[in-house]
């Protein structure tokens, strides 16, 4: 699956990562600091990243699953500007990547376990 990223003007990301407590942080180049609402029913985040243009980061929204012992991801979740996207997945997200500096977004997505 590739999704365009919504694009706008804002402020440059030096970096970002998921905190101790599920939630995603980022740090920009003027030092503030700015904790995201994590989503309905989110556990935890993973597979942060920033693209290369510096304004848009993202990473894998985790679940608790009903079928395993840990949560599992089942969105990519992007921002750039202080726009959110939500990218949904019927099955586990297994990999997602940037591309074009961060104007789309490839997904991998396929069952917990087993073969697609």
């Amino acid at each position: 699956m590739l999704v365009d990223v919504a694009n706008a003007a804002g402020q440059t990301v030096e970096r970002a990562y998921c905190g101790q407590d599920g939630k995603a942080r980022v740090v920009y180049t003027d030092h503030s600091t700015k904790t995201i609402p994590p989503e309905e029913q989110q556990a935890g985040c993973t597979a942060m990243s920033v693209a290369d243009d510096h304004r848009t980061f993202g990473w894998s929204m985790q679940v608790k699953n009903c079928c395993t012992s840990y949560p599992i991801s089942v969105a990519v979740i992007a921002m750039r500007d202080g726009k959110k996207t939500v990218l949904r997945s019927e099955q586990m997200v297994w990999q997602w990547h940037f591309i074009d500096r961060g104007s789309r977004i490839a997904v991998l997505s396929g069952p917990v376990h087993g073969n697609a």
